[in-house]
C-alpha cells in the first residue's frame, strides 16, 4: 500500500513539474512577444516605418534622407528581422504575431524593397533574411484569412505595388537574385 501511495506521489509531482514547466514556456513567449509589440510601437520605429513608407519607393529618394532618417529606417527593419528570427525558432507564437502585425509586416516588406536592395549594395550581403521569412509567413497568413495581398500595397495614393510589378508580388530573393530559403533549404514564397 505504501508504494502504491508513493508511487502515485511521484507520478502526481511529474504531472506537476510537466504543467509547470509547460506554463512557464508559455508565459515566457507571451512576455518575450509583448517585449517586442512594445519595441515595435516605439516611437522610434513608428518614425522609422513612416519614413519607409513615405521615401522608400525608390533609390532617389532613399539617397536624400539625412543620416538619422536612413537609421530609424534601418532600425525599424533591423526590428522586423529580429521578429522574424524569433518567429524561426519558435521564441514566439505565430499566431500571435500574425494576429497583430501580418498586415503591417507585408506593407513594410514590400515597400522596404528599394531599402534593401540600397542596403546590399552598399554592404555587400543581404541585412534581413529573417524579415523576408517574417513577410512570407505574414503573407501565407493574409491568404488563409482571404485578404488580398496586394489590395494592401498602395501608399500614400501611389500606384500598388503589384501594378509596378506587372501584376504579380515580389517573391523574396538575395541581390544576386538567388530565392531566399527557409532553415530547412525550401525556397521562400509570397
Amino acid at each position: 500500500m505504501v508504494a502504491i501511495i508513493s508511487t502515485a506521489l511521484s507520478v502526481a509531482a511529474i504531472l506537476f513539474s510537466l504543467y509547470t514547466w509547460h506554463e512557464g514556456r508559455r508565459r515566457d513567449r507571451r512576455d518575450l512577444f509583448l517585449k517586442v509589440h512594445e519595441l515595435m510601437i516605439s516611437e522610434d520605429r513608428q518614425w522609422g516605418r513612416e519614413l519607409l513608407f513615405r521615401h522608400g519607393k525608390d533609390r532617389e529618394t532613399l539617397t536624400g534622407l539625412s543620416p538619422a532618417e536612413f537609421r530609424a529606417i534601418n532600425r525599424a527593419l533591423a526590428t522586423y528581422n529580429a521578429l522574424g528570427m524569433y518567429l524561426k525558432k519558435k521564441y514566439v507564437n505565430e499566431g500571435d504575431v500574425m494576429d497583430m502585425w501580418a498586415q503591417p509586416i507585408v506593407r513594410a516588406w514590400h515597400r522596404a524593397e528599394a531599402f534593401v536592395a540600397f542596403r546590399s549594395e552598399q554592404e555587400r550581403f543581404w541585412p534581413w533574411p529573417h524579415f523576408a521569412y517574417l513577410a512570407s509567413r505574414a503573407e501565407a497568413a493574409l491568404r488563409n484569412k482571404g485578404i488580398e495581398v496586394e489590395s494592401l500595397l498602395t501608399y500614400y495614393g501611389e500606384e500598388s505595388s503589384t501594378a509596378r510589378h506587372g501584376g504579380e508580388t515580389s517573391t523574396p530573393r538575395e541581390p544576386s537574385g538567388r530565392s531566399v530559403t527557409d532553415s530547412d533549404g525550401n525556397p521562400l514564397t509570397n
